[in-house]
């Protein structure tokens, strides 16, 4: 079976994303292990310098890399981005896994 991981910085807050997130694992349930790894917000002052901003990333991206298992396929997620369809989605994920990848990361960095 599938392993899908969500990677991503910060957690979700609001009881309607978390009660979303529940439905939709229940529904990925029959095709897939499915995972949230929630990562914490590196601290940040108000006003950052370009350096604190490229220390936080640095950061977060250690303890993202960190949550990666060996020898799995991942997806960085961000805005500037390629939109795909859901149908070209499940068609990257059948190819990966016919690639012989058992797990798949998509990763969602900090803002």
């Amino acid at each position: 079976m599938l392993n899908v991981n969500i990677i991503c910085i910060g957690k979700i807050k609001e009881k309607y994303w978390t009660q979303a997130i529940e439905e939709y694992a229940k529904r990925l349930s029959a095709f897939c292990k499915f995972q949230i790894i929630e990562l914490d917000e590196e601290k940040i002052k108000n006003n950052p310098s370009q350096s604190d901003i490229d220390k936080t990333l640095i950061a977060e991206g250690k303890r993202i890399l960190s949550k990666i298992p060996k020898s799995s396929y991942t997806i960085g997620m961000c805005i500037e981005g390629k939109i795909i369809s859901s149908e070209e989605l499940s068609k990257k994920t059948d190819d990966i896994a016919l690639n012989g990848f058992s797990t798949i990361n998509f990763i969602i960095g900090g803002s």
